[in-house]
């Protein structure tokens, strides 16, 4: 098989692998996320730097593809930079997409419940506290979108929330 994992390899190499599958996942839905929200709802986004974000994490996943390949089995630190960079990938786009306002802003909580769950506490502390510096930031610092006309911001950013946004009947 393609993916499999080497002989005798570590779980963390085994991590690994999922990790990349998880990231093919996940810049599936990001490029249909922009696409959707550019072509379908017609919100103006900067799709130059979005796209190559998304384009640079595909790439990153190449490398870990390749990685996984050449049999170098995966640790702690390697671990610890997948989810950093998928952080990273994850902050640059909600910068570029409204920030904190965004709705999808707690994409940033499954990769800290990876980290929980993979890595030693010392690392997950540092993931949570550059996600908690990046979502600091965009409160103040990000390119707003531009809905127009700007009654259906709310109504989208209830759409992004998701089922959680539906008021409760009494």
């Amino acid at each position: 098989m393609i993916f499999s994992p080497a002989p005798n390899a570590l779980p963390q190499h085994e991590i690994l692998r999922r990790l990349m599958w998880m990231r093919i996942i996940a810049v599936t839905g990001q490029f249909s996320a922009v696409a959707t929200a550019r072509w379908w709802l017609g919100i103006d986004l900067p799709l130059a730097p979005m796209l190559t974000v998304i384009l640079m994490l595909a790439a990153f996943n190449a490398w870990t593809w390749w990685t996984l390949r050449t049999r170098r089995l995966a640790g702690h630190g390697t671990l610890f930079t997948q989810l950093f960079v998928d952080l990273l990938a994850v902050s640059s786009l909600l910068f570029f997409s409204g920030g904190a306002t965004n709705p999808f802003v707690s994409v940033y909580l499954p990769a800290l419940a990876v980290a929980a769950a993979i890595l030693p506490w010392g690392y997950t502390l540092l993931l949570a506290i550059f996600a908690l510096a990046g979502y600091s930031i965009m409160m103040n610092v990000y390119v707003p979108l531009q809905i127009f006309p700007a009654e259906r911001a709310s109504s989208y950013h209830l759409l992004g929330c998701g089922p959680t946004s539906r008021s409760r009947p009494p």
